[in-house]
């Protein structure tokens, strides 16, 4: 009895020694290149949150290592396992179990570009930024706009085509890695809009009865009109008032855009462009945003001050400010007071050039 339950013990003994030795023998091996001539690289992502089982699965389904047991065994004997860095690699099949793990840890050393998206710029020279930065082609970039999925409260009932965007390219300076890609960068840079465009502001453009998207558009009208922060609820009541009277808006900074190359003195021809952003021919709002408005414009449109302005126009003392007035004959006597000081400074000017 005893002799054979000795010859038992022998045999699991014998049996597990094999084993052991096998497995071992594996182990080993799986540790080696699965190619040692094949230095050709391949970009492999690793996404984050994949964990340690998740990485070695993609990594032998990609070919790069001969087991994943083994890989997460020998992470774990390592301890490096939960070090694994997500990021886009460029691995070959001539790397070592040991190589591809110290690579994971090391992590990829991404570039980050700092960029500024100044206010009221279009999408179009939005582009031009984005494009100069090197963070996207300009093909890219329009995709984006015009089919780039982004679920987005604001964007409801959006347009189609190259519109769809304008006004909510949020300008701000930001950084990203430069490998991020196109859809990445936009989508920072309207979520950096649905941040900042609050609930309260959801109710009050209800309120106001205007759509968000009608909301930004008189704040990039109003972006556009002026510069000077203390303006901008005028400008925005002098809007509303505008609209209320039934009157048109006659902004020039619609046409400057249905224009595509701004120029800096609007002809009798421009006024006459049959376009619904001609504001002189057409009632009412443009179709869309003009530019992308800081928040401050946004406010405007969504709190105006209080006033029975009609009509403004920029202060002869060419400060960047404008006079506003409520009868239109006061606001021709502005603007010929405007026009004169133009005249005289373009004379004092020619005579500079001509000394």
């Amino acid at each position: 009895m005893r002799r054979g339950v000795s010859v038992v013990v022998t045999l699991v003994v014998v049996v597990l020694a094999v084993w052991l030795g096998s497995q071992f023998v594996a182990y080993t091996d799986a540790q080696k290149p699965v190619d040692p001539g094949d230095t050709a690289t391949m970009q492999l992502e690793i996404p984050g949150g994949l964990g340690l089982d998740g990485i070695a699965d993609l990594l032998e389904n990609s070919g790069l290592i001969k087991s994943a047991r083994f890989f997460v065994v020998r992470s774990t004997i390592e301890r490096t396992g939960d070090k694994y860095k997500p990021g886009v690699y460029e691995f070959s099949r001539s790397m070592s179990a040991d190589d591809i793990m110290g690579l994971l840890v090391e992590g990829i050393k991404r570039e980050s570009v700092k960029f500024t998206i100044p206010e009221g710029l279009t999408a179009a020279q939005t582009k031009d930024i984005l494009v100069e930065a090197g963070l996207m082609t300009e093909d890219e970039f329009w995709n984006e706009i015009e089919n780039g999925r982004y679920y987005y409260r604001f964007l409801a009932g959006a347009p189609e085509g190259r519109e769809r965007l304008e006004g909510f390219l949020y300008p701000e300076t930001y950084e990203i890695y430069k490998d991020e890609g196109a859809h990445a960068v936009i989508d920072m840079l309207l979520g950096q809009f649905d941040k900042l465009f609050t609930d309260e502001y959801y109710t009050r453009a209800e309120e106001l009865g205007y759509t968000v998207r009608e909301i930004v558009t008189m704040a990039s009208l109003i972006e556009r009109e002026t510069a000077v922060a203390d303006e901008r609820p005028v400008i925005s009541r002098v809007i509303y008032n505008r609209l209320d009277d039934d009157m048109n808006l006659q902004i020039d900074a619609s046409i400057q855009y249905m224009l595509g190359a701004p120029r800096e003195q609007l002809t009798n021809d421009d006024l006459e462009i049959d376009s619904p952003y001609n504001l002189y021919l057409y009632k009412g709002l443009p179709p869309g945003p003009i530019c992308s408005p800081r928040m401050a414009s946004v406010e405007a449109a969504l709190y105006p001050g209080e006033n029975d302005y009609l009509y403004y126009v920029l202060d002869p003392a060419l400060n960047g400010m404008h006079r506003f007035s409520v009868g239109y004959d006061e606001f021709l006597a502005n603007k010929a007071a405007y026009q004169e000081a133009i005249a005289e400074r373009d004379a004092d000017a020619d005579a500079e050039d001509e000394g």
